[in-house]
């Protein structure tokens, strides 16, 4: 009898504490999924990028609620700049990189008024490293960030890297500009960073694609031959469909990713944008 009465005392403990357990998941899920609510409104509205680019798509895929990915746009003097960055970490950590990354990028072009997008990520190293304190402490947070600047009426677009390439079909021919090989921020603890400009004519209709790491990271299942995507696939994929609507590209995408992970869960955030220009 006292040991039935020792087994239902521990019974009723551990229905306590699991009730507890499920109290405090269900209040710290509510909390991040508010703050995705919040993030969510730092991201471009779909009918504001449709009024200004005839076809366009973007691939958004957090692996948790919240996203240490993020994209961004902004207008200045009749230029139209879009920018995508990968922060250090995922999930909560990510997302709160992200927002820095989003408050230096409208920094610098709605307020500094700079439009050169190797100034601007001069100016987001710089805002890194006074935000986190890098230059006293030991912190390598920072991030991957590519900048598109539009310039309809000149006929030009202008494009930066820090680490993440730029991916351009122009008459057929598919183009790559790499970018600088350092980060925003991170572990180099250099106070100025250089980053370079490049330049593209788009006299003739061209297609432009950037994308972050986590596509082409994604493992498969129950493959032989490569067991990441990898981003020369991601490239010949973008190659192959650059004619479809950009709407059906985007599908395709989407597809292609889901066939490849089968079962497996998603191990990084995703992001891959197309501009028609």
């Amino acid at each position: 009898m006292a040991q039935r009465d020792f087994i239902e005392d521990k019974n009723k403990e551990l229905q306590k504490t699991h009730s507890k357990m499920e109290a405090q998941n269900r209040f710290i899920t509510d909390s991040i999924r508010y703050a995705k609510d919040i993030q969510s409104t730092l991201l471009p509205k779909t009918s504001r990028l449709e009024k200004v680019f005839d076809e366009h798509f973007i691939l958004f895929k957090p692996r948790d609620i919240v996203s240490g990915d993020f994209y961004w746009f902004g207008e200045l003097e009749g230029k139209q700049i879009f920018a995508v960055g990968d922060c250090t970490g995922h999930g909560v950590p990510g997302a709160f990189m992200s927002m820095i990354g989003n408050d230096l990028l409208t920094h610098s072009v709605i307020e500094a008024q700079i439009s050169d997008p190797a100034k601007i990520l001069e100016r987001m190293h710089k805002g890194v490293r006074y935000a986190l304190k890098q230059e006293q402490k030991d912190n390598s947070d920072g991030m991957e960030v590519a900048i598109l600047v539009i310039d309809k009426e000149q006929k030009q677009v202008a494009y930066a890297g820090a680490k993440v390439p730029l991916i351009y079909i122009q008459n057929g021919t598919t183009h790559k500009i790499r970018g600088n090989t350092k980060a925003i921020g991170g572990k180099q603890k250099e106070e100025k960073r250089e980053f370079t400009t490049h330049f593209i004519s788009v006299e003739e209709t061209t297609c432009f694609y950037m994308f972050l790491d986590g596509y082409q990271d994604q493992f498969g299942e129950n493959q032989t031959t490569r067991k990441r995507f990898q981003s020369n696939y991601l490239i010949e994929l973008l190659e192959e469909n650059h004619r479809l609507t950009f709407k059906k590209q985007k599908e395709v995408l989407e597809n292609t990713l889901k066939e490849w992970q089968g079962g497996l869960e998603q191990l990084d955030d995703i992001i891959v944008v197309g501009l028609k220009v």
